[in-house]
């Protein structure tokens, strides 16, 4: 597949789209927007999918070695978000701009998923990895919406003043119980982070009902964070580690200010020095034992690990030993030889050899930029071996 020849052969191509009737969208094939987020499925070796903002859905079955469009049934190609669903294999949830969708075969056909407000705009996804079915969509101007039943029924969570919501974190408070009969009542209790154009804002949900018998109700009212100059927010990460006793460690990147994390029950945001002054942090992840991973019995429990990437081109992986942080930056535009790296996320994956080596993986996520010889795609980077080598998987496009 081609690159982009110039910026004047493609705003012809988008105009033809648009003079035609197609979404705009669609003209720039080769270049496939903005990376909004990869998954790697953990239940199936090799599956990777990739929300993109021009593409659409990308999915791979090798690992990145190649790629094709899953987009039957979508009304448009802007995705903003996806989660794999943990407990059912195939099962893939999306936001667009054109609402919130479901496949059940990995994304070979979508389905819509009808909220109360038919006209939300669908920006955030969080799925429990502890509670079956139970899924959250943040909206662009109507909160937050709550399902028991992944994605069946939708119920409302009034968000008061809440607006343009773009990442949402999901953390359980009380485990639920290991066996539940249908007909029983048991209520599990999480605690959501949702973060907007206002900052930070976090509520206590209830869940009646484990085996979808019952429905989400709201526990107490939205509040939010206060943090001093600190609005614009690109990043959120909510995670148990084993370094605080199973204790919820929300983090969140800041434009213009860098990384806080939140210890729950502390109340107090403290802020993580990295070796670049307040950059723009816009991804963030935890090492793959947080995300409860197979290999989670690894983790060092005098350890915390963080990756974050930055509109400022870096992505750079920190360990914090005895409240002490120490950065190293993993990739930047010197090690790929392009103009500019933007990376907007990253992910990490775990990695077990069949000796029972276990590495970390991670995945980079750009968006698209321009230099002086003219634009750059965007793409995504892997690395096999926590950040040491890296490959532009997407580097020969993809298939429709």
């Amino acid at each position: 597949m081609g690159r982009v020849k110039g910026i004047f052969i493609a705003a012809l191509i988008a105009l033809a789209a648009l003079a035609i009737g197609a979404p705009a969208s669609l003209a720039l094939a080769d270049d496939p927007g903005t990376i909004n987020a990869i998954r790697v499925d953990p239940e199936v070796p090799g599956a990777v999918y990739a929300a993109t903002s021009q593409a659409g859905v990308l999915k791979s079955a090798d690992n990145g070695a190649t790629w094709t469009a899953k987009n039957a049934g979508l009304p448009s190609r802007t995705i903003l978000d996806l989660a794999i669903d943990p407990f059912t294999p195939g099962r893939i949830y999306i936001v667009t701009e054109s609402g919130a969708f479901r496949s059940e075969n990995g994304g070979d056909s979508w389905s819509a998923l009808n909220l109360s407000d038919k006209d939300a705009v669908c920006s955030a996804l969080a799925v429990d990895p502890v509670t079956p079915g139970l899924v959250f969509v943040g909206t662009q101007g109507s909160g937050v919406f709550g399902s028991a039943d992944a994605g069946d029924t939708w119920t409302f969570l009034e968000g008061g003043a809440m607006r343009g919501v773009g990442g949402l974190a999901l953390t359980t408070l009380d485990q639920a119980p290991a066996m539940a009969t249908s007909d029983s009542v048991v209520k599990v209790f999480k605690t959501m982070y949702v973060i907007d154009s206002q900052g930070v804002w976090k509520n206590i949900l209830g869940f009646s009902g484990l085996q979808y018998q019952g429905r989400l109700v709201l526990e107490q009212e939205w509040n939010k964070i206060e943090m001093e100059n600190k609005k614009f927010i690109y990043a959120l990460l909510a995670r148990a580690s084993v370094k605080y006793d199973g204790k919820a460690v929300i983090t969140i990147g800041v434009h213009e200010g860098g990384l806080y994390m939140l210890e729950d029950g502390t109340g107090t945001w403290r802020k993580i020095e990295t070796p670049q002054k307040d950059p723009n942090i816009n991804g963030l992840a935890g090492s793959p034992e947080d995300s409860g991973a197979d290999n989670a019995a690894a983790a060092d429990p005098a350890q915390d690990v963080l990756y974050a990437s930055s509109y400022d081109g870096f992505v750079m992986k920190g360990v914090e030993q005895d409240g002490q942080w120490s950065w190293t930056e993993l990739l930047n535009a010197g090690i790929l030889g392009v103009g500019a790296v933007h990376p907007k996320m990253v992910t990490t994956q775990g990695l077990t050899s069949a000796e029972g080596a276990v590495s970390t993986a991670l995945w980079v996520g750009t968006f698209s930029s321009e230099d002086a010889s003219g634009p750059i795609p965007a793409t995504i980077y892997r690395s096999p071996d926590d950040g040491r080598t890296w490959s532009n998987v997407l580097a020969g496009g993809w298939s429709e």
